[in-house]
């Protein structure tokens, strides 16, 4: 009966912690277009600098990746 008890307690701890760390969603249709629109530019401005790179194929992606999320 305790492990029941001290799974749930533990299970109740991790899902609330969880709950806490999770970034704010964008709610209303302009935050959502807002966040959208960020992240189309920033999508845009690494895909020039691969560009200008002359990167192929999965390094041009591989790139992109990081340099997307480095710039969040």
């Amino acid at each position: 009966m305790t492990r029941i008890l001290l799974a749930c307690a533990m299970l109740t701890v991790c899902t609330m912690a969880q709950a806490q760390t999770e970034p704010s969603k964008p709610r209303s249709p302009g935050e959502i277009a807002a966040a959208s629109r960020a992240m189309a530019q920033k999508q845009a401005e690494c895909s020039r600098q691969a560009n200008e790179k002359r990167l192929k194929l999965r390094e041009r992606r591989k790139f992109i990746k990081a340099c997307v999320k480095a710039s969040s």
